[in-house]
């Protein structure tokens, strides 16, 4: 594409030039033919549409010379441009159409379709006279110049004409559509006017729709009204005739032979499969038997309905107890009947009776009585119906023999009374027989109540033992969780019985059974496990107490928890219902315990306090006796409240054995302390879980409060001890002391973290002022400690500065810094420090160390500035009694290099400067006499010098006297 149109960029061109200059024919040089020739190739391999669509080179002469016949004809009609005759043949006259310039128009190809034939024509004729001579090639190339120019200003024409026409077109359909755009709005108009019509008439429709629908509703109302007080009426009708009967019976008779025997007018009372209609009717006549009880002629009714009611819910209660015992046979079968039985029970509203017979009978299965108690109840009816069968076999004799007598009585009327005697004979012998037959049928309701009472006397006996045995075999934390899964099993097994037979109320009756369960057994297997300790003192039987009720809990807590999740989506009421009745089981428990964790933990401390004490004790005593061998105590009887513990100590770190012997006291351990405190740990996890909700806090106090004591008397008697080896003079100061702060910082850190962690976050949202008090606790513990420690400190500095002061005292010579002129000894150590220096320097970064090690922040800056300060007064004053020459000097200089090496390890600037100013001022002792004004003159422009120091270390110079220093200083003064 890009070569042809780059041909026909070309060959317009060369057009464009031709026309330009006719007299020059030569415009076409060889180049440009050569040109067009390369364009012509690559355009028949890349225009396939155009070459598909157009004739080969003959035919398109032919066609060309055809349209032009038919432009020259219509020459007549149209004007067309003045001088295109020419190009005529090589019109393309269908590329001027409209559908030629449609939306896929492209102008490139436009102009490549206008100039094809043109083309093709010239590279044939160029082809066909290569071998003609140069100047007819000039001339054939200028006739096609000219061709070109007029094949485009035809096209030109073509397209203004095609251009008027569409626009004409335009026009046109433009008018069309306004006309047919008020034709379509006059159509809108009336379709509006014929809709508002239709809508007028739809809404009257509507409206006797309506109408006619409320008229059929009032007809279906009325007939419904009539067809429910037409079978009211019938139902009623049937209720009378079922409450006549009832009191038509004697209700002696009928509790005697019409309720056993079944001898009922009607069938619905007769037959078992109707007991649920006969139920619902009894429901009714109960009703209506309440609102006729004033009414003595309805007495025999009310009284009949009543035993009919308790016999037909004795019968049923008896036939769903039948049911239940076949679950563990025919399971299917069971729930059928139960099922059935239950849904008359809750109709005549005695679900109450039937989830109680239920759930007592599933729980006499869950502790293994059932079997017993069937047994107890088939061997004494068994006893009692053989008694009664005596006894009706008795009554049924009499009763023939009351028959035979009255057919006697009967024959002798009928022969005019014969034989009179005889006939008083059988009447007597009839009312004998009348009152035995009462007594006999008094025997058999007393064999009944007899029965019934003794049996209920044994069932009550096997189920307690039941009990018994089921509590006794739960002796201890593993038993007690298996008990639990039991019980867990057994509340699934249930609860899919339950969830057929009662499709309403599961919900109720699996609550209810596990109610019976936890009532019944758990709190007593709880109680009988779990015994609270006879001792307060007994540390291992209060430990034994707590740990068990803290696994006994766990258990029962993780047993709700399984429960919960496994049914928490079918029962919703479970957890607050299951977990109200878990937590009455230990609220006993719960409230007890506050006191017996606060002896376990009290005493626990105390026990481990004892032993600490016993041990300090011991070695304290040891010490005392033998100090009071050598007649350093005045007491022969050893009191340890009441004696003197730092003297004791004191004297002990005067005597080698005694000091030996003082090493063995017990000094203050971190492992104690984590003791102490993992004990208060468990303590206070036992507390969250064993406590009484608001019994929280004021527990955890009183936890936290033992741990708060134990822990000041344990920290405050390690300090105290710290504390007594300080005391000691003329000796190096113990590093005991260090050790021990260290400790008490650590112990301060972890009681810190302890009452973050353990103690305030279960008490903050329960109650704030309890919160601040234990707060309270732990800020007067750090106080009390952190005053034994300041007076501690307090006595480690008095005791360095105090030994510095020996060592100087000791081991700074009068001539160390005044050698012997050519004194061999001090040449060979001229450049070491001096031993004073030496030993001050190793003991001060010793403690320095440790110091650092103890203590942090302000509080070590504080101490070390102290500590440097006292050493620089001590030092300096030292100093001030030495006599410096020039060899004296130089080496004073070296210790003051040293010194400020040492004191650069306090990392405390105040200290630093002192030492620099006090190396600044040793350089009066370096210079010559004259030059010592100058020096002194910038000695006094610092603000840290004293003049009384420049002069005082003036002083110190051993040519002071000699070369009158005081005189020269004065005069430049």
């Amino acid at each position: 594409m890009s070569s042809s149109s780059g041909t026909s960029r070309s060959t317009r061109s060369s057009t464009t030039n031709s026309s330009k200059e006719s007299n020059k024919p030569s415009g076409l040089n060889k180049e440009k033919i050569t040109s067009v020739k390369e364009g012509n190739k690559d355009r028949k391999s890349t225009i396939t549409p155009s070459s598909s669509s157009t004739p080969n080179t003959k035919e398109s002469i032919s066609s060309s010379s055809n349209s032009s016949k038919q432009l020259t004809t219509s020459n007549n009609i149209i004007n067309l441009p003045i001088n295109t005759e020419k190009c005529i043949p090589f019109f393309p006259s269908t590329l001027f159409e409209e559908n030629s310039f449609k939306e896929n128009f492209n102008e490139i190809d436009f102009i490549e379709n206008l100039t094809y034939k043109l083309l093709n024509e010239v590279n044939k004729t160029n082809n066909q006279q290569s071998s003609n001579n140069q100047n007819q090639i000039e001339e054939k190339q200028a006739e096609y110049c000219e061709i070109f120019q007029q094949l485009f200003e035809r096209s030109t024409f073509e397209l203004e004409k095609l251009m008027k026409d569409v626009n004409i077109k335009i026009e046109k359909y433009a008018n069309d559509t306004e006309i047919a755009a008020v034709k379509h709005q006059n159509k809108l108009k009336t379709f509006q006017e014929e809709l508002e019509n239709v809508s007028e008439k739809f809404k009257n429709l509507e409206d006797v729709i309506n109408q006619v629908g409320n008229t059929t509703v009032q007809i279906g109302n009325t007939l419904e009204t009539v067809d429910k007080q037409k079978s009211r009426a019938i139902e009623a009708k049937q209720l009378m005739r079922f409450f006549n009967e009832f009191n038509s019976y004697d209700p002696e008779l009928f509790i005697n032979d019409i309720l056993p025997n079944k001898k009922f007018k009607h069938a619905i009372f007769k037959k078992k499969q109707t007991q649920h209609k006969a139920a619902k009717i009894l429901q009714e006549l109960s009703v209506i038997a309440t609102d006729l009880t004033k009414v003595d002629n309805c007495k025999n009714a009310i009284s009949n309905i009543n035993k009919y009611n308790e016999y037909l819910l004795d019968n049923l209660l008896k036939d769903f107890s039948q049911a239940i015992k076949l679950i563990e046979d025919n399971r299917k079968v069971a729930i059928t009947e139960m099922k059935k039985r239950a849904k008359i029970l809750i109709d005549i509203k005695n679900e109450e009776k039937c989830i109680e017979l239920f759930v007592t009978k599933r729980f006499e299965k869950f502790i293994n009585v059932s079997d017993i108690l069937e047994k107890i109840e088939k061997d004494m009816n068994e006893k009692m119906n053989v008694k009664i069968n005596e006894l009706e076999k008795k009554i049924e004799s009499l009763t023939s023999s009351n028959s035979s007598n009255k057919k006697d009585n009967t024959t002798s009327n009928d022969d005019d009374e014969e034989d009179s005697n005889d006939q008083t004979s059988n009447s007597n012998n009839t009312t004998d027989n009348t009152e035995t037959i009462k007594t006999l049928q008094q025997e058999i309701e007393n064999t009944r109540n007899e029965t019934k009472i003794e049996k209920a006397k044994l069932i009550d006996a096997a189920f307690l033992d039941a009990k018994r045995k089921s509590i006794e075999s739960v002796t201890n934390v593993q038993e007690y969780s298996s008990f639990l899964s039991k019980i867990e099993k057994a509340t699934s097994s249930e609860y899919s019985i339950i969830e057929e037979v009662f499709t309403e109320s599961s919900r109720d009756v699996i609550l209810t059974f596990l109610q019976k369960i936890v009532d019944t057994v758990l709190i007593e297997i709880v109680n009988r496990i779990l015994k609270e300790p006879n001792n307060d003192k007994d540390i291992k039987e209060l430990e034994n107490y707590l740990y068990l009720f803290e696994d006994i809990y766990t258990c029962t807590s993780n047993f709700l928890d399984r429960l919960i999740n496994e049914h928490s989506n079918k029962i919703p009421t479970l957890k607050i219902n299951l977990t109200r009745s878990i937590e009455n089981i230990f609220i006993n428990k719960k409230k007890s315990y506050g006191n017996i964790e606060k002896n376990y933990v009290s005493e626990y401390y105390n026990s481990v306090m004892k032993d600490i004490k016993d041990k300090q004790t011991y070695t304290i005593k040891l010490l005392y006796e033998l100090q009071l061998k050598k007649g350093l105590h005045s007491n022969s009887y050893f009191s340890y409240n009441s004696l003197n513990f730092s003297q004791v100590v004191y004297l002990a770190m005067q005597d080698n054995e005694q000091y030996n012997i003082l090493q063995e006291y017990p000094q203050l351990q971190l492992d104690i302390v984590v003791s102490l405190m993992h004990t208060n740990i468990d303590a206070l996890n036992r507390c969250k879980k064993l406590s009484i909700k608001n019994d929280i806090p004021k527990n955890m106090y009183t936890i936290f409060e033992l741990l708060k004591e134990t822990i000041y008397e344990y920290v405050k008697g390690g300090l105290e001890y710290a504390v007594a080896t300080l005391e000691t003079i003329k000796k190096e100061p113990m590093l005991i002391m260090y050790d021990t702060i260290h400790l008490t910082n650590s112990v301060l850190q972890k009681i810190q973290r302890h009452l973050e962690q353990y103690v305030l976050p279960s008490i903050i949202s329960i109650s704030l002022p309890i919160q601040l008090q234990c707060i309270k606790l732990k800020d007067d513990l750090f106080i009390s400690l952190e005053s034994l420690v300041v007076k501690g400190l307090e006595l480690l500095l008095k005791g360095i500065v105090d030994y510095c002061k020996i060592i100087l005292d000791n081991e700074q010579k009068k001539h160390d810094y005044k050698p012997k002129e050519n004194d061999a000894k001090f040449a060979y150590i001229e450049y070491q420090p001096t031993q004073a220096c030496i030993k001050s320097c190793d003991f001060l970064s010793k403690h320095c160390n440790r110091i650092q090690q103890c203590l942090f922040g302000k509080n070590r800056e504080y101490f070390l500035t102290k500590l440097g300060l006292h050493f620089y007064n001590l030092l300096s004053n030292s100093l001030k009694q030495l006599v410096v020459n020039n060899s004296g000097a130089i080496k004073l200089m070296r210790d003051l290099s040293e010194y400020q090496k040492c004191m650069r390890q306090f990392q405390v600037s105040i200290v630093e400067d002192q030492f620099d100013t006090l190396r600044e001022i040793s350089n009066v002792l370096l210079v010559m006499p004259n030059n010592l004004p100058d020096v002194v003159q910038q000695l006094e422009k610092n603000p840290n010098v004293k003049r009384e120091d420049i002069m005082a270390f003036v002083k110190m110079r051993s040519d002071y006297k000699s070369s009158k220093l005081k005189e020269l200083l004065t005069k430049y003064q």
